[in-house]
């Protein structure tokens, strides 16, 4: 079943640590039961399911470059996953959290050992996929 764009809940503005670009790439999209959503990344062109049966005020898990997220942060309970409206005009906020530890700041003392973290804000609509710009660009 081919998915209609203008559904997609995309990623647009992310923050927290440098990880946060690999979320840019992810977007919810509405299941055939109200209120529940799976979670998508589009990766080289391709739509893979990462999570399902997502609803707001939930929390989930996955899998994306290796690393182990959850959506809201555990740690951070101000920034719950929170998913409203519908069609085009639906929007998703939360927190995220990941399993990565990079090495350390240089001249920091060493690395705290609990992951990445920050925000997102998510927003339906039609707009142009990055990846796919980048590839109408590539190939002009």
């Amino acid at each position: 079943m081919s998915q209609i764009e203008a559904n997609k809940i995309k990623f647009k503005t992310v923050d927290g640590d440098p990880d946060k670009e690999d979320l840019k790439k992810c977007y919810f999209y509405p299941t055939a039961t109200t209120g529940v959503y799976d979670l998508y990344a589009k990766v080289n062109g391709v739509d893979t399911l990462l999570a399902s049966g997502i609803s707001s005020g939930g929390s989930f898990s996955f899998t994306l470059d290796t690393f182990s997220w959850n959506i809201p942060d555990p740690n951070n309970s101000t920034n719950p996953l929170v998913i409203s409206g519908s069609g085009s005009t639906a929007t998703a906020s939360g927190s995220w959290h990941n399993n990565d530890n990079p090495p350390p700041p240089t001249g920091s003392v060493g690395d705290d050992g609990n992951g990445e973290s920050g925000t997102f804000q998510a927003q339906a609509g039609t707009t142009i996929d990055p990846e796919e710009e980048a590839a109408s660009a590539a190939n002009a």
